[in-house]
């Protein structure tokens, strides 16, 4: 999968995990609702398999990791609570932490600039620098070494 399809399906996985703050849907669920929901005169975005199947790589991990993932955030937050957070930040912290820790074939650096990218795309003018800082943070505490 080329990189423009992989970052289509980490913000696929972004919107899913947003939605699932709201509901207690499956993954399909939450798919078939996005897909339901897309205004039909508008071009809808076409995902292919490969791009559902790695959104729904990352919507695992960071359902079947959230503990570790917060974990890891919340050590690096400085004079800053989790609960503070924005939720879009939070998300993007949780996947992209996920991708980089728990995808063998993603290297840790890209996992960092697509948080970043993401960021731009999906949250807050002043969240990318953020995003990059903890995702730096962590990537110089675990990945390095491996």
């Amino acid at each position: 999968m080329d990189r423009i399809k992989k970052r289509q399906s980490r913000g696929l996985c972004l919107q899913l995990l947003f939605a699932n703050n709201f509901s207690e849907n499956t993954f399909d669920q939450l798919l078939s609702n996005f897909f339901s929901d897309i205004d039909k005169d508008i071009e809808e975005p076409k995902f292919n398999d490969a791009q559902i199947n790695y959104a729904s790589k990352l919507y695992s991990i960071v359902l079947k990791e959230q503990q570790k993932l917060d974990d890891l955030i919340e050590k690096k937050l400085v004079n800053w609570e989790m609960s503070r957070l924005a939720a879009m930040d939070r998300i993007i912290l949780r996947m992209s932490i996920g991708e980089m820790l728990f995808v063998d074939d993603i290297p840790p650096k890209v996992s960092i600039t697509e948080a970043v990218e993401i960021a731009k795309e999906y949250s807050s003018k002043d969240s990318s620098s953020f995003i990059n800082g903890i995702m730096d943070a962590i990537y110089n505490e675990h990945c390095i070494a491996k």
